[in-house]
């Protein structure tokens, strides 16, 4: 999403044929415009604009816990985006150190095409002395049917848009 998605209201301005000739107009009325004549793609960055795209994936929040053991405390915040659960752990150490991780977690029961949502790995980049970044694992499937291939590539450019909203929002808050 660019900065144009982000501040444009592509639900109020619309475009129609007029008299011949193609012309870019705002809504009058409350119900905005038909869908039909709304724009389906960003003239700046070309994202989905459609109906189905509109369903923009958010991360929400589920639940806060705490919890003192053995001279630590621990905290998780659960959350969820699309089919995927995600868990960040903070265990603070009597020292004052903290351990930060990050656990997506995919449906276990993946039928139909959820059985392509692949795992999400958070890397802390702790051993590799690189920036903390997610990893989408992948997968041999082997040769797919064009529909299950489709199914495949959904659920990759799924699991991208969700590595982009974690590296946002878990990550680049840090």
């Amino acid at each position: 999403m660019c900065k144009f998605c982000e501040n444009f209201d592509f639900g109020s301005t619309g475009y129609a044929n007029i008299l011949g000739g193609y012309k870019v107009y705002f809504a009058s009325h409350a119900g905005g415009v038909p869908e039909e004549e709304r724009f389906k793609f960003c003239p700046v960055c070309g994202r989905d604009l459609s109906a189905a795209s509109a369903e923009e994936m958010k991360l929400s929040f589920v639940k806060h816990q705490e919890a003192d053991k053995d001279g630590r405390h621990y905290v998780r915040d659960t959350y969820t985006i699309d089919e995927y659960t995600i868990e960040v752990d903070d265990t603070i150490y009597e020292d004052g150190a903290t351990y930060h991780r990050i656990t997506v977690i995919r449906p276990y029961n993946r039928i139909g095409e959820e059985r392509y949502i692949p795992e999400i790995n958070y890397c802390d980049g702790y051993f590799e002395h690189r920036e903390p970044h997610f990893s989408i694992q992948t997968t041999s499937y082997g040769s797919l049917e064009s529909e299950d291939y489709k199914l495949f590539l959904k659920a990759q450019e799924k699991a991208m848009k969700v590595v982009e909203i974690l590296t946002k929002e878990l990550i680049a808050e840090q």
